[in-house]
C-alpha cells in the first residue's frame, strides 16, 4: 500500500507528516490487503485569514471498488486530518464488512440445519 502525502499552503512539518502516517496506520491497517494506495492532501483553504480554513482530502483506492473519498474541514490540520481519516474507516468498514458477509455467507442461515442451540420458549403472563 502507498501513502501520498501533499500539502498546499502549508509548510509540511515533520509533526505533521508522522501524525498522518500514524492516522493512516490506525484507520486503515485492518484493511491493509484490500487498499492499493491512499492519498491526503491538504489545503489552508482561506491563507492567513484565519477561521475554518483547514482542508484535508483523503482518497482510497480499493481493490475492486470504487475509491473511497472524505474531506473535512476544521481550524488546524491536526483536526481535519483526524475527521477526514475517521470518516475513511468507517467508510471501509462498511464495504469491506459487506464483502467479507457477501464471502462467509454461502448457505442460507434457514438452511443451515443447526439444531444444537433450539430456542428457549418464554410465557408471559
Amino acid at each position: 500500500m502507498s501513502i501520498n502525502f501533499t500539502s498546499d499552503g502549508l509548510p509540511l512539518k515533520v509533526k505533521v507528516q508522522d501524525y498522518v502516517q500514524q492516522k493512516i496506520d490506525s484507520a486503515i491497517g485492518p484493511f491493509e490487503d484490500f487498499v492499493k494506495g491512499v492519498d491526503i492532501r491538504i489545503v489552508d483553504v482561506n491563507g492567513p485569514k484565519g477561521g475554518i480554513d483547514q482542508r484535508c482530502r483523503v482518497a482510497v483506492a480499493v481493490n475492486g471498488k470504487p475509491d473511497i473519498i472524505a474531506s473535512a474541514n476544521h481550524e488546524n490540520a491536526y483536526g481535519a486530518i483526524s475527521l477526514a481519516v475517521d470518516r475513511v474507516r468507517r467508510s471501509l468498514q462498511r464495504v469491506v464488512g459487506r464483502n467479507k458477509s457477501k464471502r462467509s455467507r454461502k448457505v442460507p442461515l434457514s438452511h443451515r440445519g443447526d439444531d444444537s442451540n433450539p430456542q428457549e420458549t418464554v410465557e408471559f403472563e
